[in-house]
């Protein structure tokens, strides 16, 4: 056999045709002679005669099993460890015989003329596989056949059905993943994706904080020798988390094997999963979103032998199986350098900002986005701006709405505020620029900034939250409380995570109106609902301290908000009901220019009626609607009978007793 080729195909096709010598072997027996096993299943000779021109042309059948298991030995010796069989035997310590069995109930996928052989063999109509009645007849006499087949099926290299009319009558069936593997290919369907290791980034070429990169160079030695079986890459999605297990595996000498994570009565699963990742050299793969205090529970995979990589989010954990150990690393949102290192590459180099904090990976797609809409030409802060919008924002369609851009209010100027509101709302502005100078000064990592916006219904809080998201250049995602909270236990803390999550990946700020159906204080348990309640507080607060990027709630009704959340607000402004001068420059605002009001009259209006600007905004609308009824364009008839519909609204008498004039 030193002609053969040292590749994974052949290795398998000896086993396979060592499992033909011994079909043969119980056909001969049966039939008492060569020529009536060939006469009644002459698709034989094919394989026979592959056999002979190895040299054992004329030996008796059992002569030519033991030189052929000779051959296959001999052949290992001189193949590289690499093989998928190799490495299978080095991790499980299987015998050439268990390979031989496999291979044997194997060859019906291969070709199906040896279903009909094996159904005229065992003698019984539909048992076209082997069967575990006839493996006795294929292996050595001191192989205990009845605990061989229990531990490949505990490795995944075989399975069978529980619904067969007996024990002896189970088909034994190599699972459709595990068969290609076995050969060296990777599986079919698309529950395992094998990623070989030459595609993946070296660890060189990473663009990831350094202190993660330190984190690496320490656990890749411990993962290399074993004394860690998994590595745990906590971050937000599109960080670099994957890529990171990938660059690592690639390390190692190893792909990437992607698996799902096994849910309810998928420990079968997951142990063929962990065998095709040893056959194929491949380190285990899987992206993991537990709540937080939730696990993911990882069964036992007894044939894997490479370390673990989990992408995992900033809550919950993951249990492994049995006494082995993992190391974490923490992947936060690039700094500002980094993102521009990030922004130059996806750009080809070409230089850029470092623009909103976002994820690695939202900055590369839309780096390569503005580069197909630039053309030939550099790409424009315009341009990356469209890209950036541009990308996948699905993830957060379900749970917020984003807010349109305010047309006529450019910058915080717009908003008739008292002073001291309009210095807070600008003082936030300057703390979210320049957050990550401030934690480098303080030595934290790159913090969020929360904001508080509390006061009455219709006093700007809502426009405020806009006009600062403008003010530091982010898109304004207003959160959807009927779609965030739900009547089933932990599915609120579920919406909360996805949320919280894609507002960071795409480096959007996060408006959390009436946020206090969310904080509202804790209380004593007294039931269950009591306690799940105060489980989502607890949820929240850890969230909000988590989040890295720009998250603003308003309350009108800041007493019922749980006081620890408070204390972790890093900004508190109050909107109060505006006086005179600013319900004056309210109406200002929001009157056309063309209208008809004399000034009198609207310093009258704005001294008597105590209205929030929200109040305001309506009767300037209702005015403007009845002015265009009329024809004529807007005056005191159309603003009086405005003002004293929005206080019938409230069960209110209005205070403006004046009938206007036409």
């Amino acid at each position: 056999m030193a002609d053969i080729p040292r590749d994974a195909a052949q290795h398998l096709m000896l086993f396979q045709l060592a499992g033909v010598l011994r079909l043969v072997g119980i056909a001969l027996r049966a039939a008492g002679s060569a020529e009536a096993v060939l006469e009644r299943f002459p698709f034989l000779a094919g394989y026979l005669d592959q056999i002979a021109t190895r040299g054992l042309d004329g030996m008796t059948l059992e002569t030519a099993q033991d030189q052929w298991d000779a051959g296959i030995r001999a052949f290992a010796r001189d193949a590289p460890d690499t093989l998928p069989l190799r490495r299978l035997q080095r991790a499980t310590g299987l015998a050439d015989e268990a390979l031989v069995l496999i291979a044997t109930c194997g060859l019906p996928d291969e070709d199906t003329r040896f279903g009909g052989m094996l159904e005229a063999l065992q003698g019984a109509p539909g048992l076209r596989r082997v069967t575990p009645a006839l493996v006795p007849e294929l292996l050595s006499p001191s192989t205990a056949c009845g605990a061989l087949l229990g531990r490949l099926r505990a490795l995944g290299l075989i399975d069978w059905s529980d619904d067969a009319p007996s024990r002896a009558e189970r088909a034994l069936v190599p699972p459709a993943e595990i068969w290609p593997a076995l050969r060296g290919e990777p599986p079919e369907g698309e529950a395992l994706v094998f990623q070989p290791a030459e595609t993946a980034q070296t660890l060189e070429a990473l663009l990831i904080p350094d202190e993660a990169r330190a984190a690496l160079d320490r656990a890749l030695p411990l993962l290399a020798s074993g004394g860690v079986q998994a590595l745990l890459v906590r971050g937000v999605p599109f960080n670099g988390r994957r890529t990171v297990i990938a660059a690592v595996a690639r390390a190692l000498g190893l792909g990437v094997l992607d698996l799902p994570v096994p849910g309810s009565g998928g420990e079968a699963r997951w142990r063929r999963a962990g065998t095709v990742a040893t056959l194929l050299g491949a380190m285990p793969r899987l992206l993991a979103a537990p709540t937080q205090g939730a696990a993911v529970q990882l069964p036992p995979a007894p044939a894997l032998i490479h370390p673990l990589g989990v992408a995992l989010g900033g809550q919950g954990h993951v249990a492994l199986a049995g006494d082995a150990q993992a190391l974490t690393v923490t992947l936060p949102l690039p700094l500002a350098a980094l993102r521009s290192a990030l922004w130059a590459r996806g750009l080809g180099g070409e230089t850029a900002e470092a623009g909103p904090r976002m994820a690695s990976g939202r900055i590369l797609r839309a780096a390569a986005l503005a580069r197909a809409l630039a053309g030939d030409k550099p790409a424009t802060p315009a341009i990356l701006q469209e890209a950036t919008r541009a990308l996948d924002r699905q993830a957060l369609d379900g749970l917020a709405r984003r807010m349109p851009p305010l047309p006529d209010m450019e910058d915080l100027n717009a908003l008739a505020v008292p002073e001291l509101t309009e210095a807070e709302l600008r003082g936030l502005a300057a703390r979210w620029r320049f957050a990550e100078p401030l934690a480098k000064i303080f030595g934290a990592g790159a913090p969020g900034v929360r904001a508080l916006f509390r006061g009455p219904s219709g006093t700007g809080k809502t426009l405020g939250a806009r006009l600062v998201a403008a003010e530091v250049g982010l898109d304004l995602y207003r959160a959807e409380m009927a779609s965030l909270v739900d009547k089933y236990v932990g599915e609120t803390e579920k919406n909360l995570e996805r949320l919280f999550d894609a507002a960071e990946s795409l480096g959007v700020a996060l408006l959390l109106d009436e946020g206090d159906a969310l904080m509202a204080g804790r209380t004593n348990v007294g039931s269950a609902q009591d306690r799940w309640a105060n489980l989502e507080t607890s949820f929240l607060l850890q969230r909000l301290e988590a989040f890295e990027g720009l998250v603003i709630i308003t309350t009108n009704a800041a007493e019922r908000i749980d006081s620890a959340f408070q204390r972790r607000m890093d900004v508190v402004i109050d909107f109060p009901l505006p006086e005179a001068a600013e319900r004056a420059r309210i109406l200002a605002l929001h009157l056309p220019k063309d209208h008809v009001v004399s000034p009198e009259f609207l310093a009258e209006l704005a001294a008597r009626c105590t209205l929030a600007g929200g109040a305001l905004r309506n009767v300037v609308l209702h005015a403007s609607l009845l002015a265009m009824e009329a024809g004529r364009l807007i005056g005191a008839p159309e603003l009086e009978a405005a003002v004293l519909r929005e206080y019938r609204k409230q069960g209110a008498i209005a205070p403006l007793r004046r009938r206007a004039a036409p």
